[in-house]
């Protein structure tokens, strides 16, 4: 994340709290450049494509005789196989930009507890990863209904659950990108591992003959991931997919704390 000029710094707000005034300093970091809202776009652009697709997939299918009628919400869930990027990369780049751009140093000096800063950068990527989602499920979710007609009928409650679902993962996977960011100081490295991690363990996972690839491809963030944003209890119920994802969010952010602490900026 570079900027010409760095947003006054948290000592020089005045702020009351340091925890207050660190997520305030990130929050003005993350909204100041134009990546953050390209990737936004680009997050809710995506998803609207992908389920004006799946939507008119299905469609197709009902006119063929093919029984394919799935509500909106869902499908508008589908489309965040490839949604997440935008996200990913926004994430990313709240850590990755600043030593790209050598900002970080300054950044150190504006809040010198590393651990706060580490902290106040999860909050703020967290909490703009849940609006995000938010909006990317509300906006594919009309996109699904108009595309798939009355073979998308849902309620609203399965509209709330998804939106709350996809708002959810999007707030964890922001944690998880950034974490791993912090670790690999590298924004192509960190994009490319989630993806890897996202997509192409569990297909490649789930192909070996073997009971523990199954086992592992169950527990990978994409998995629970799933069970959360359809809410299809398979291979197990949601609040247990909430802690999968809870548990790789704060595994990775804390080996994020560890090496941001334990080395130099």
């Amino acid at each position: 994340m570079t900027t010409d000029t760095l947003p006054t710094t948290p000592t020089d707000q005045g702020t009351g709290s340091p925890t207050a005034a660190a997520v305030a300093f990130e929050w003005l970091k993350l909204a100041s450049v134009r990546s953050t809202w390209w990737g936004a776009a680009a997050t809710v652009a995506t998803a609207a494509v992908s389920a004006l697709a799946l939507g008119l997939s299905a469609a197709a299918s009902a006119e063929s005789g093919v029984a394919a009628e799935q509500a909106a919400p869902q499908v508008a869930a589908m489309g965040l196989l490839l949604a997440q990027l935008g996200l990913i990369t926004v994430a990313t780049l709240a850590i990755t930009g600043e030593y790209s751009g050598g900002t970080i140093a300054v950044s150190l000096q504006a809040v010198p507890r590393r651990s706060l800063l580490l902290t106040a950068k999860a909050v703020v990527v967290s909490a703009f990863g849940a609006g995000l989602g938010v909006v990317t499920s509300v906006v594919a979710t009309v996109v699904a209904v108009v595309s798939m007609g009355d073979r998308g009928l849902f309620t609203w409650s399965d509209a709330v659950l998804t939106t709350l679902g996809i708002g959810g993962w999007l707030a964890i996977l922001g944690i998880v990108s950034l974490g791993l960011g912090t670790v690999l100081r590298s924004t192509a490295g960190t994009v490319t591992s989630l993806l890897l991690v996202l997509l192409a363990a569990p297909q490649l996972l789930m192909l070996m003959p073997f009971e523990w690839s199954t086992v592992v491809a169950d527990h990978l963030p994409s998995t629970a991931a799933t069970v959360v944003m359809s809410r299809v209890e398979d291979p197990y119920p949601v609040a247990t997919a909430l802690l999968v994802l809870v548990a790789w969010a704060a595994a990775i952010l804390g080996a994020g704390r560890v090496a941001l602490v334990g080395r130099d900026a």
